[in-house]
């Protein structure tokens, strides 16, 4: 598997005071589900999508008052993979898109 380099993350928190403690190790365990996943489809579901420069991965809502960081993680590598993977019956983009999560 090649590598993936995250260089820019964005984030956008709303509501979200008292809870800023919790973003990076969020983002940390998203990103460390995020290749775990990725291994496991690269070896039984349909191919990453060609490298572009930057993907852009749906908007994620979690709530950091109502979620566990666990939780939240899932949901936000679940964005992710979306981005970077095909769905069935999905055709791959022909031009590159911006991350953003």
């Amino acid at each position: 598997m090649g590598d993936l380099r995250i260089e820019r993350l964005h984030v956008r928190v709303e509501n979200g005071a008292g809870y800023e403690h919790r973003l990076e190790p969020v983002t940390r365990l998203a990103a460390t589900l995020l290749a775990e996943r990725l291994a496991v489809r690269l070896t039984t579901g349909p191919a990453v999508r060609p490298g572009s420069a930057s993907l852009v991965a749906a908007p994620v809502r979690v709530s950091l008052a109502r979620m566990s960081d666990a939780a939240a993680a899932h949901r936000i590598a679940s964005a992710w993979l979306a981005a970077l993977t095909p769905g069935p019956g999905s055709e791959r983009p022909s031009s590159p898109v911006r991350t953003r999560s």
